[in-house]
């Protein structure tokens, strides 16, 4: 779900997937259930801005966000970055798991 207020260009959003609204997207492939929240910024045109950068993968300025993961408020994240739960354990401010719904 894309909510009113949200710019998403270029990109892939998957199932379950919520970009809400003030963020802006460009050039992304966003993962299932991943939550963008607002104010996050993801282009390849922010590089100087960028308050993480991971060139593992991507290129043409395309950035994927893994599934089940929250992007937090106000983030930046430069184009060519793959982020993904091994993320949230070295950029927590950046991103996090989301919640379990069931405990065993």
């Amino acid at each position: 779900m894309i909510e009113e207020g949200a710019i998403v260009e270029d990109s892939i959003i998957m199932p379950g997937a919520i970009i809400k609204s003030g963020s802006v997207l460009k050039k992304c492939i966003v993962g299932m259930n991943t939550i963008i929240e607002s104010g996050v910024l993801i282009s390849p045109e922010t590089h100087d801005l960028c308050s993480f950068l991971n060139e593992k993968l991507c290129e043409d300025g395309i950035t994927v966000i893994g599934q089940d993961l929250v992007i937090h408020k106000g983030s930046k994240i430069c184009g060519n970055s793959m982020v993904g739960p091994q993320d949230a354990v070295t950029h927590p401010h950046i991103v996090s798991e989301m919640p379990t719904k069931y405990s065993y």
